[in-house]
């Protein structure tokens, strides 16, 4: 084999390399965002309430939200809020359409983040609680929390769910006890 033909084959040995590697770096690209999405967040999002104690006709309860981060990178978000309403055990239930509840009371609104924060983050691999404090009439029946977050992009994600107030405790106060008996 003269050095020219040595010199042809190893031009085409490596054409068909370059050509492989591109096919290999678009399969795997291919497979890891766009068919699993890697590149989109995967943020598991998830609120409650938590009611602690009955005190002057209302109960003091803690509006949550939890943020699993199921990706591989960290997730930066803003406007963090949330909403409650509630429903009166003497309230009808209207639907809004055929089988839709409507929860007629505005119970207010607020942020999971501090004025001060400006955003906040979810690492990646970890379950964040947030927490913040509310108040519920006490002769409510349910209650109903709403909660939303944008990411730094613009997307955003929501959760809802609607929560049981617990039944009349033998643990109130003496002051309770009148409200409840009006």
């Amino acid at each position: 084999m003269t050095f020219e033909e040595f010199d042809h084959l190893a031009s085409a040995l490596s054409a068909l390399a370059t050509i492989a590697a591109l096919v290999v770096g678009g399969a795997w690209t291919y497979q890891r965002f766009v068919r699993t999405r890697e590149a989109n967040p995967k943020v598991e999002f998830e609120v409650s309430v938590e009611f602690v104690a009955r005190q002057n006709g209302f109960w003091i309860a803690e509006a949550l939200a939890f943020l699993d981060n199921k990706g591989l990178v960290r997730h930066d978000i803003t406007n963090f809020t949330f909403s409650v309403r509630f429903l009166l055990s003497t309230d009808s239930i209207e639907a809004k359409e055929e089988f839709l509840a409507f929860v007629p009371h505005d119970g207010g609104s607020g942020s999971w983040i501090p004025p001060d924060w400006g955003n906040t983050f979810i690492e990646p691999g970890l379950r964040t609680r947030y927490s913040a404090l509310i108040r519920v009439p006490a002769e409510a029946s349910a209650v109903l929390i709403h909660g939303k977050f944008y990411y730094t992009d613009g997307d955003w994600h929501t959760s809802d769910k609607l929560v049981p107030v617990p039944a009349f405790s033998k643990k109130m106060s003496p002051k309770d006890s009148e409200d409840s008996s009006a």
